[in-house]
């Protein structure tokens, strides 16, 4: 009692003191407060990132997402953020750069170096894919200066910012014909890409490194960052990143004038970015495969193709590819003698050069890399370095005020914990107590009791027919008492194990063990029983499978399953044992065509009710479930679970899954 009183009077003085610091602290971080409210982020709100991602695909929903968080200046960069990536996929570029540009406004607004990072990337692409270079440039060396500022640079996160702004400006400079430039960055972003085994952004720095050596004609180099691209890709299932590959395969073939492989490595292009809905990419497989069916006098299927790419190039602004598609329109005609048409098309695809000569001034686009390689005292960049600044000891003083507040708060409850833990500890050690003194008596009442009696009434029977019993009839007595024994043993067994793994007395002890071993080892305790039922064994085994796991554990689990199979599964039926080894993890399956479970059964195990239900196999042998309730508690422990699939009359399937070694 005096314990108590001394306990409470030190939390009330604590109490006061923490009040008193929290009152002298509070005021400092006001204007912190103040300052951030606009611009709350919103990323632990699950709901908000749950919807975008549900809704990723569907630019209307995503925008009438936008009034519904138009106060929230987070809110607004992601939704805007995600609207521009879903433009992109649609290649409307227009306004995908429109939604990117929005999004980083709001990212300058928020101060946050990252999102501005990643925002002026997106754009970077946006313009490229437009044919404007010069925008495309300005965007990516600006995102590649303050990627290179970044305090967290050498984090994970910060390298891969980095990777991702190099990989821009390289792309950049590839398409404006400057091979050396471009070759300098995609090799520092492939050497992050390989610190951070990033096999993404691997594949994507291979791709484009093999793309400058074609261009310079080495063909055999440019294979080679080819096939590397394409393992990376491999490794990854990487569908979109497979498909580039195909397509600059096909051009080397081309190139070599092997038309029938580049046509199915182009045609392979075309069929997986189809099936992944990227039709920029697609765009360069149709274009290569027209042209090779000109090479090869396919007229009718060239201009099919043609005219259908020239359509799409036009309605989503795709002028690179729609030059090329044109081009190929002025030959194709002329090759079909149709000149008017010929002329035509060349007409239309000098208008399309001249659109994006226009769009892509050479002189801006020298003045910009002097102004981002050359000049770094940008005012906007020394402006984010002083947000970073300010950022970090507005950081530190609210870590600094948090620890002391917490460290007290802390201190605080751990002496009101003090006072209730005791009497919390007793009475659930006393619930489970009971709980289980509850489940073994009901186990003993119904399955040891049972078979105890059947054992009695055998002996009495034999007892008082002693003289006139026949050899059949003492046989028939002794198969009850051995089937009674047997079943009263697998009770003690599996009650034995239940009660230690109740009390924690059973040892996790995982190793790398021989599933199908195991697995073949129960199947021979069980064959007698089996045999007497005339049940037929059915088995899909491997010669080894290794997995990661307790083995007493999964014997035990897989010595019941069997135990059920047969015991309720009717004389001459099937009882099929399976074992797969593919990917990460072995799968087992044990069916049989007993007797089945009710869905009332079924919902009761799936439910954890641990409620003792007497059931009977096909020979009259009794069961509670107590086996599943200790298979799945045992799996549970070996990070694993028991899937049961029954229909009554029809069998029951169980499969349980483990990680291999």
């Amino acid at each position: 009692m005096n314990l108590l009183m001394k306990l409470k009077s030190y939390i009330s003085a604590y109490s006061h003191i923490v009040f008193i610091l929290l009152f002298l602290l509070l005021p400092s971080c006001k204007n912190e407060t103040t300052i951030n409210k606009k611009y709350t982020y919103v990323t632990k709100n699950s709901s908000l990132d749950q919807l975008i991602h549900k809704y990723r695909f569907s630019t209307d929903s995503l925008n009438s997402l936008l009034k519904n968080y138009h106060w929230n200046t987070a809110a607004l960069y992601k939704i805007n953020y995600e609207l521009g990536r879903s433009f992109r996929k649609k290649l409307d570029y227009t306004k995908a750069v429109q939604h990117h540009q929005k999004a980083l406004d709001f990212a300058k607004e928020l101060k946050d170096t990252v999102k501005i990072v990643t925002a002026s990337n997106q754009l970077g692409t946006n313009y490229r894919r437009l044919g404007s270079l010069a925008d495309a440039v300005k965007h990516h060396l600006f995102s590649l200066k303050i990627a290179e500022r970044y305090s967290q640079k050498n984090t994970k996160y910060g390298k891969k910012l980095l990777s991702f702004s190099l990989n821009g400006v390289g792309n950049v400079y590839k398409n404006m014909g400057n091979g050396v430039e471009a070759y300098h960055y995609f090799k520092r972003s492939l050497a992050l890409d390989k610190d951070l085994k990033n096999y993404l952004g691997m594949a994507m720095n291979y791709v484009t490194i093999g793309s400058i050596k074609e261009h310079e004609e080495k063909l055999d180099s440019a294979y080679f960052y080819y096939q590397r691209a394409m393992h990376c890709d491999s490794l990854i299932k990487s569908k979109v990143g497979i498909a580039i590959c195909h397509n600059r395969i096909g051009q080397l073939m081309s190139k070599k004038e092997k038309w029938n492989e580049a046509l199915h490595h182009y045609q392979s292009a075309k069929y997986l970015l189809t099936e992944k809905k990227d039709a920029w990419n697609r765009m360069k497989a149709e274009n290569e495969i027209a042209w090779i069916y000109i090479k090869q006098k396919k007229y009718k299927k060239a201009l099919d193709i043609l005219k259908r790419i020239e359509k799409i190039e036009k309605e989503r602004k795709m002028y690179g590819y729609l030059a090329q598609t044109q081009v190929l329109l002025a030959s194709l005609y002329s090759d079909m003698n149709n000149y008017k048409e010929s002329s035509n098309a060349y007409k239309k695809y000098v208008d399309t050069e001249e659109l994006i000569r226009k769009m892509n001034n050479s002189q801006k686009v020298s003045n910009i890399q002097v102004k981002f390689e050359r000049e770094m005292s940008n005012h906007e960049i020394q402006n984010l370095n002083k947000i970073n600044t300010k950022e970090k000891n507005q950081k530190r003083q609210i870590i600094i005020s948090s620890t002391i507040i917490f460290v007290l708060l802390l201190f605080l409850l751990l002496m009101t914990y003090l006072l209730f833990t005791s009497q919390r500890k007793r009475n659930k050690t006393l619930r489970k107590a009971n709980k289980i003194r509850d489940k073994l008596f009901s186990i003993i009442s119904h399955d040891l009791k049972a078979p105890t009696i059947a054992q009695k009434i055998a002996i009495e029977n034999i007892s008082s027919q002693m003289e006139s019993i026949d050899n059949d009839g003492l046989k028939s007595f002794y198969n009850v008492l051995r089937e009674n024994t047997e079943n009263q043993i697998t009770v003690i067994e599996n009650l034995m194990h239940w009660t230690k793994l109740q009390g924690d007395r059973i040892k996790y002890n995982p190793q790398a063990i021989n599933l199908v071993a195991i697995l073949k080892n129960e199947m021979k305790l069980y064959c007698i029983s089996a045999s007497q039922k005339s049940i037929v064994w059915k088995k899909e085994l491997l010669s080894t499978c290794i997995v990661y796991a307790d083995r007493q554990m999964i014997s035990i689990v897989v010595r019941n399953l069997i135990n059920n199979a047969v015991k309720f599964t009717d004389e001459g039926g099937t009882i099929s044992i399976a074992c797969t080894c593919d990917g990460e993890v072995a799968k087992v399956s044990i069916i049989d065509s007993g007797v089945g479970m009710t869905k009332e059964q079924l919902a009761s195990f799936y439910a954890e009710n641990e409620n003792i239900e007497v059931k009977f196999g096909t020979k009259g042998e009794k069961g509670t479930g107590l086996g599943l309730v200790l298979c799945k508690d045992l799996l549970s422990r070996n990070n694993s679970q028991l899937k049961v699939e029954s229909e009554v009359g029809k069998g029951t399937k169980i499969e349980f899954e483990l990680k291999k070694a």
